[in-house]
Protein backbone atom coordinates (compact mmCIF):
# COMPACT_ATOMS: atom_id res chain seq x y z
CA UNK A 1 0.00 0.00 0.00
CA UNK A 2 1.67 3.34 -0.93
CA UNK A 3 1.85 6.11 2.04
CA UNK A 4 1.98 9.17 2.32
CA UNK A 5 5.12 10.46 0.89
CA UNK A 6 5.84 7.95 -1.20
CA UNK A 7 5.68 8.04 -5.18
CA UNK A 8 2.37 6.69 -6.73
CA UNK A 9 2.83 5.28 -10.55
CA UNK A 10 1.44 6.04 -13.45
CA UNK A 11 2.12 5.08 -17.42
CA UNK A 12 1.46 7.02 -20.12
CA UNK A 13 1.88 7.21 -23.89
CA UNK A 14 4.11 9.49 -24.87
CA UNK A 15 3.24 12.07 -22.49
CA UNK A 16 -0.04 12.64 -23.54
CA UNK A 17 -2.17 9.84 -21.46
CA UNK A 18 -1.42 9.47 -17.56
CA UNK A 19 -3.60 6.94 -16.60
CA UNK A 20 -5.57 7.02 -12.97
CA UNK A 21 -6.58 4.01 -12.87
CA UNK A 22 -5.39 2.15 -9.59
CA UNK A 23 -1.67 1.90 -9.87
CA UNK A 24 -1.47 -1.83 -9.31
CA UNK A 25 -2.82 -3.15 -12.43
CA UNK A 26 -2.78 -0.64 -15.31
CA UNK A 27 -2.26 -1.36 -19.60
CA UNK A 28 0.82 -0.08 -21.02
CA UNK A 29 -0.55 1.51 -24.03
CA UNK A 30 2.44 1.17 -26.82
CA UNK A 31 6.02 -0.03 -26.58
CA UNK A 32 7.14 4.05 -25.67
CA UNK A 33 5.85 5.16 -22.66
CA UNK A 34 6.06 7.48 -19.80
CA UNK A 35 6.04 6.53 -16.48
CA UNK A 36 5.57 9.20 -13.87
CA UNK A 37 5.48 9.78 -9.98
CA UNK A 38 5.00 11.96 -6.66
CA UNK A 39 8.16 12.96 -4.48
CA UNK A 40 8.73 10.78 -1.63
CA UNK A 41 9.91 13.24 1.09
CA UNK A 42 13.80 13.51 1.19
CA UNK A 43 14.37 11.62 -2.45
CA UNK A 44 17.04 13.03 -4.31
CA UNK A 45 17.19 10.14 -7.02
CA UNK A 46 15.17 7.44 -8.05
CA UNK A 47 15.34 4.12 -9.83
CA UNK A 48 12.27 2.85 -11.97
CA UNK A 49 12.91 -1.08 -12.77
CA UNK A 50 10.29 -2.87 -15.28
CA UNK A 51 10.78 -6.66 -15.47
CA UNK A 52 9.03 -10.19 -16.16
CA UNK A 53 8.51 -11.04 -12.74
CA UNK A 54 8.22 -8.89 -9.62
CA UNK A 55 11.54 -7.26 -8.28
CA UNK A 56 12.87 -8.09 -11.67
CA UNK A 57 14.31 -5.50 -14.27
CA UNK A 58 15.42 -8.32 -16.95
CA UNK A 59 13.07 -5.48 -19.55
CA UNK A 60 14.53 -2.32 -18.69
CA UNK A 61 15.70 0.20 -16.00
CA UNK A 62 16.38 3.73 -15.62
CA UNK A 63 17.34 6.13 -12.99
CA UNK A 64 16.77 9.85 -12.75
CA UNK A 65 16.46 12.41 -10.13
CA UNK A 66 13.44 13.78 -11.65
CA UNK A 67 9.81 12.68 -10.98
CA UNK A 68 9.17 10.63 -14.59
CA UNK A 69 10.98 8.11 -16.72
CA UNK A 70 10.31 7.11 -20.51
CA UNK A 71 10.94 3.62 -21.66
CA UNK A 72 11.04 3.03 -25.56
CA UNK A 73 10.89 -0.73 -27.24
CA UNK A 74 8.79 -2.11 -24.04
CA UNK A 75 6.73 -5.54 -25.51
CA UNK A 76 3.58 -4.91 -26.57
CA UNK A 77 2.48 -8.73 -26.78
CA UNK A 78 -0.10 -8.59 -23.75
CA UNK A 79 2.32 -10.34 -21.36
CA UNK A 80 2.11 -8.94 -17.57
CA UNK A 81 5.09 -6.81 -16.55
CA UNK A 82 6.31 -5.91 -12.89
CA UNK A 83 7.21 -2.45 -12.01
CA UNK A 84 9.16 -1.56 -8.95
CA UNK A 85 10.19 2.46 -8.34
CA UNK A 86 12.81 3.19 -6.01
CA UNK A 87 13.65 6.31 -4.03
CA UNK A 88 16.96 6.99 -2.34
CA UNK A 89 17.04 9.17 0.61
CA UNK A 90 19.07 9.42 3.79
CA UNK A 91 21.98 6.84 2.09
CA UNK A 92 19.47 4.30 1.12
CA UNK A 93 17.52 2.97 -1.43
CA UNK A 94 14.11 1.48 -0.50
CA UNK A 95 11.17 0.47 -2.68
CA UNK A 96 8.20 3.06 -3.09
CA UNK A 97 6.06 1.52 -5.04
CA UNK A 98 5.11 -1.34 -7.12
CA UNK A 99 2.07 -2.06 -9.88
CA UNK A 100 1.62 -4.48 -12.70
CA UNK A 101 1.03 -3.61 -16.01
CA UNK A 102 -0.34 -5.58 -19.21
CA UNK A 103 1.55 -4.90 -22.06
CA UNK A 104 -0.75 -3.99 -24.90
CA UNK A 105 -0.12 -2.72 -28.83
Amino acid sequence: MVGAGHGHLHGGHDRKRNYHQSAEELDVPGSKVTFTWTAETGATSYQLWIGNTPGAHDVASGGTSSLSLTFSGLPTDGRQLYVTLYGYSGGVWTVQDTATYTAFH
